[in-house]
């Protein structure tokens, strides 16, 4: 018999729960490395240092576990408004700390957590903003060939400028524009031997809150609403090699709560309500560990329930792999081919992109990365297709460890066929990271 282990279903929980599309962008899990993005908020920046360095033992309390810990950043960005002519720049404060307290119950284990981010701007206070996000989850092991996880998650967070490109409504608002994610999951991993099957189930929902525009004028975005709900479903063998081929399909249904608004005469637009179906097959693969992984691909459709939009089907691919090159030397690549709807632009698109990251051990304690993102979003139903680039490097010092300093350099670029979309933007961050 195989015992599955709760924190390896955790941490699929997390991942899966993370990949759920919210305003087109493919979220990631933050603590993954420079070249893995991290949307999982519309507020992620590519990370040239890890975040998640500081793995340090929980402080315990009454049989519970505690994991408590506070960043906190300086950033200099010359472009906060992400507009075309580069106008802006001023000194952004960011607190974020964080808790996570676990407690095992028998065989089964149960998480709280909250996270939290405050951002202070020293010139431009219209931009402070402060989101937060709380989880409860768990695993059940009913016996120990099958466990059910679970886990529900509410946050609330607002619109990172550098996403709202080009939109119908424009780039800017006199604020950042405030919107909530609630997210329910529950489902299974059964695996009574090499052969594996897991279902994962989700509902969840997005509400904006409407902005107000530089002259005074109502933004709507309450267009952008929408529910959805996910099944996910994977069968796999666990090979006596280093691979592990599965099986995948997932379906999901995006319904949105409001036509698309047109200005006097209110949510009469579209409905862009669709349903997505994907097929994979791949593999996961661990050799030696010296190269990890896993790649996947198959064929993704999306299709609208008004006639007259135009579907966004392609070829669906997935791939992530590490190299341990030496003792000293990491190479991180990833790629992907996927479609979406972003509920802000009002549009299907297929969405192609990779990413190379490379970490270096300087010295005991001292840790350097460089890395390069690539986007593409090619829009069905419009002329337009944008190209994202984004590339970093940074250093972090481990002090202690629970404790450590870093600095980063991050430059986004963006060419867009549409009038104001394209972007400049470079930004500097110190950090202190500090854990209980």
């Amino acid at each position: 018999m195989i015992r599955i282990s709760r924190a390896l279903i955790l941490t699929l929980l997390a991942s899966s729960y993370m990949a759920m599309p919210a305003h087109a962008q493919d979220a990631k899990p933050a603590w993954e490395r420079f070249g893995f993005k991290d949307d999982s908020t519309n507020k992620g920046k590519l990370r040239a240092v890890d975040p998640g360095v500081l793995t340090t033992s929980p402080f315990h309390w009454r049989g519970f576990k505690i994991y408590a810990r506070m960043d906190t950043e300086e950033e200099y960005n010359d472009n906060i408004y992400a507009t075309e002519d580069d106008a802006d720049a001023d000194f952004i404060t960011r607190f974020k700390p964080s808790a996570t307290v676990v407690k095992d119950v028998g065989r089964h284990q149960f998480t709280v957590s909250a996270k939290g981010e405050m951002e202070r701007y020293a010139d431009s206070p219209d931009e402070n903003t402060i989101d937060g996000e709380a989880q409860f989850g768990g695993v059940l092991e009913a016996y120990r060939s099958f466990v059910i996880p679970f886990n529900v998650t509410h946050g609330v967070y607002h619109t990172d400028r550098a996403k709202v490109r080009g939109t119908s409504f424009g780039a800017l608002t006199r604020k950042p524009v405030e919107y909530s994610e609630t997210t329910a999951e529950a489902g299974f991993r059964y695996q009574p031997n090499r052969l594996g099957l897991s279902v994962m189930g989700r509902a969840g929902q997005t509400r904006y809150k409407n902005g107000v525009s530089n002259s005074g004028a109502e933004a709507i975005y309450k267009d952008g609403d929408f529910d959805q709900n996910e099944i996910d479903a994977r069968l796999s063998y666990a090979t006596q090699t280093s691979f592990e081929p599965y099986v995948q399909v997932k379906w999901t249904d995006q319904n949105m709560k409001n036509r698309e608004y047109v200005a006097g005469s209110g949510f009469t637009g579209n409905d862009r309500s669709n349903k997505s179906f994907l097929a994979r097959l791949g593999s996961t693969f661990d050799y030696k560990g010296l190269v990890t992984g896993f790649l996947s691909i198959g064929r993704e459709n999306r299709t609208y329930d008004q006639s007259n939009i135009d579907d966004a089907s392609s070829l669906s691919f997935a791939g992530a792999v590490q190299l341990i090159l030496n003792p000293k030397w990491k190479l991180n690549l990833d790629a992907g081919v996927s479609t979406a709807e972003d509920t802000l632009i009002k549009a299907g698109m297929k969405k192609r992109g990779f990413g190379i990251g490379l970490d270096y051990e300087l010295q005991q304690d001292l840790f350097a990365t460089l890395g390069v993102n690539y986007n593409e979003d090619e829009f069905t139903s419009l002329v337009r297709t944008d190209e994202t680039w984004e590339l970093g490097g940074g250093m972090r010092y481990v002090i202690s460890p629970r404790l450590s300093l870093s600095a980063e350099y991050l430059n986004r670029m963006r060419d867009s066929d549409a009038a104001d979309a394209d972007l400049d933007n470079h930004m500097v961050i110190l950090r202190l990271s500090g854990a209980l």
